[in-house]
């Protein structure tokens, strides 16, 4: 293995798992502050305003996502399982933007939303289920066996998203009970909103697993009762039915 360093968070829902790195008083793990400065590429502060947050993505960030997409759904493939596809929600990157800029590293970020909040605020239907990775940029020289720092570079970068992989499927029994290995291994996720934020020598990198089968044609509210109408993707079956769902307003 030919990195120094990984940190890993896991959350499902509302329950999390951590490696015993760099903890706070209230169990959340933190970034070093001289390495999780903000990233230079970010052009605004990410935090939330209402139900929104201004999202920037690096100028590799395609490149980076379908990276990370593909070892996904390598070791997905290897169990069998169909892939999951990009999410079109921000909410992988939007909490890999406020880690980096603000230099920490939870899944409860600086304001205090969890990840389903976060989804949920970015326009998420679904049920989300969030693993997360700090790592360092590192090369390793042809004349040492010990990797040594290296400046953040696209190459450097998918190293580091690889070795952070491969812990959260192969090293993960004594930080997380195999939690994070379960969610990327887990059939019902068919999307996953993925997160890449770096510095010169950091990387934060957000994985928010959806399972996402319903799509909102309609919502209306009347005389106290919302209505719903839309499809609904039957599971393992691969096709759409129309269903119509109703709920006594609160």
């Amino acid at each position: 293995m030919a990195l120094a360093v990984v940190i890993l968070l896991l959350i499902v829902v509302v329950g999390w798992a951590a490696t015993p790195y760099l903890l706070d008083g209230f169990g959340n793990m933190l970034a070093d502050p001289s390495a999780a400065s903000q990233g230079a590429w970010l052009s605004d502060n990410p935090a939330f305003v209402g139900n929104s947050s201004k999202i920037d993505y690096p100028s590799d960030y395609g490149a980076l996502a379908n990276f990370t997409l593909g070892v996904i759904n390598q070791e997905r493939a290897a169990a069998s399982l169909n892939p999951v596809v990009l999410s079109s929600v921000p909410s992988g990157q939007q909490h890999a933007d406020s880690m980096v800029y603000y230099g920490y590293f939870s899944h409860w970020d600086n304001q205090g939303y969890k990840p389903y909040m976060r989804y949920t605020l970015l326009g998420g239907t679904g049920s989300v289920s969030e693993n997360a990775a700090l790592n360092y940029c590192t090369k390793s020289p042809p004349d040492s066996a010990r990797p040594i720092a290296a400046r953040c570079s696209l190459q450097t970068i998918e190293k580091a998203i690889n070795g952070s992989e491969w812990m959260m499927m192969n090293n993960d029994s004594a930080c997380c009970n195999n939690g994070h290995r379960a969610n990327i291994l887990d059939p019902l996720h068919d999307r996953v909103s993925v997160g890449i934020a770096y510095n010169s020598t950091t990387i934060f990198l957000v994985e928010d697993f959806e399972n996402s089968y319903i799509g909102s044609e309609s919502l209306r509210l009347s005389a106290g009762v919302v209505t719903l109408q839309g499809s609904m993707l039957e599971e393992g079956r691969g096709w759409m039915r129309s269903i119509t769902g109703s709920e006594i307003a609160v």
